[in-house]
């Protein structure tokens, strides 16, 4: 069988270069398409759009966060204040003229030291080789993050995949047990026929007339086909699996197949027996459903 992937995850990994530590941080639910979500330091924000290429080629589905902090060796010398950009937004706050004034804004003044931009890393000299090595051990400790995500989003995977096989294997027996049902037999519904008849009117009715009935009764339901399809979309299911992801969007829609089927076996079905299999059939394809929602 191949590998599944479940899209919940958690990943941290850590790195350095030369006075430059940093951490990333990756997380994973699900979603029906590619979220990606980033929180870089406002110097390395131009490394956004490479690292979506890396996410985009080793992930197809999922709502990721990833986030990135740095730190220096240096401490405090190696940032510095965007004055220009703190006075700007300062004096949106207003003119302070009196005392609560100027507290009220030396409060609102240190939160802004928060906004992105008002402070950065100083100056540290580099070269434009520097930037790129440095860039470059960056990009290298981001994808070991995604080998790490996807070596959970894999462990995950693998539990689900046990379970979307029971689920699949107790479908099947389902399918089995409503098809050897009596309940959908000829005889059965003619006998059962007659006999409401005549409780009914408390009269016998020719041997032609009961055939006739009976036979449109039978026509009416008939549920073979049912049968053979739902057998068939399992049968599919396990090939997907098999393939691994990503399947999850078909095995969304194969979810979709089993509801549409066993919904015109209950409506078919005249026999409490029959529609109780068919409530069991409906239960245990909203589970299965609900756990290929974390598949990829």
């Amino acid at each position: 069988m191949g590998k599944i992937l479940a899209m919940t995850g958690f990943a941290r990994v850590s790195g350095e270069w030369r006075d430059l530590q940093w951490i990333w941080e990756v997380r994973s639910v699900n979603n029906k398409g590619l979220d990606q979500r980033f929180r870089l330091p406002s110097d390395l924000s131009y490394l956004e759009p490479l690292l979506r290429k890396r996410l985009q080629a080793a992930l197809r589905r999922g709502s990721i966060q990833i986030n990135l902090q740095v730190k220096s060796t240096q401490g405090a010398q190696a940032y510095k204040i965007n004055d220009i950009l703190l006075g700007q937004l300062l004096a949106r706050l207003g003119d302070d003229q009196d005392k609560s004034k100027r507290d009220r804004a030396g409060k609102i003044g240190a939160t802004l030291l928060t906004v992105p931009g008002v402070v950065t890393e100083g100056a540290r000299n580099l070269s434009e080789g520097d930037i790129k090595a440095r860039d470059a051990a960056l990009l290298e400790s981001f994808d070991a993050l995604l080998s790490a995500l996807i070596t959970m989003r894999q462990k995950e995977g693998a539990g689900l995949s046990d379970v979307l096989a029971g689920q699949l294997s107790e479908m099947e027996g389902l399918v089995i047990q409503a098809a050897n049902s009596p309940a959908h037999d000829p005889a059965h519904i003619r006998a059962r026929f007659e006999t409401k008849l005549k409780e009914i009117l408390s009269v016998d009715i020719s041997e032609e007339r009961l055939s006739q009935e009976a036979a449109m009764l039978a026509i009416k339901a008939d549920i073979r086909e049912e049968f053979d399809r739902l057998s068939l979309h399992i049968a599919q299911a396990r090939e997907v699996m098999n393939v691994g992801s990503p399947i999850g969007r078909k095995l969304d829609f194969l979810c979709q197949e089993f509801n549409r089927e066993t919904n015109t076996i209950c409506s078919k079905s005249n026999d409490i027996g029959l529609t109780r299999i068919g409530l069991d059939l409906k239960n245990i394809i909203e589970q299965f459903r609900e756990q290929v929602a974390n598949v990829e």
